[in-house]
């Protein structure tokens, strides 16, 4: 479902509840800036891509712990549907 902003002549995909879904790089830019602030996330050591609401988080972190941290971090933004969390402990 496609629907037009009243001030813009883009279309912006619908969510299944109507309302507008957020944009594939505004939930992976968010999922981002959530892990900079997190505090004991290594957020730089960690890729983040997001396909229709899922987020896959890859790279490598130091401990278990940092790995279902940064998961319970995205899974928390607004947008993500899902989370692919294939980090791997150092």
């Amino acid at each position: 479902v496609v629907a037009l902003r009243p001030d813009s002549a883009l279309p912006q995909a619908c969510d299944q509840r109507g309302g507008v879904a957020p944009s594939r790089s505004a939930v992976t830019t968010k999922v981002k800036g959530e892990l900079l602030i997190a505090k004991g996330i290594p957020s730089t050591s960690i890729s983040v891509e997001t396909y229709e609401g899922r987020v896959q988080l890859s790279g490598f972190v130091d401990t278990k712990e940092q790995v279902a941290a940064a998961g319970k971090v995205a899974a928390a933004v607004s947008g993500a549907r899902s989370v692919q969390n294939d980090l791997k402990v150092k």
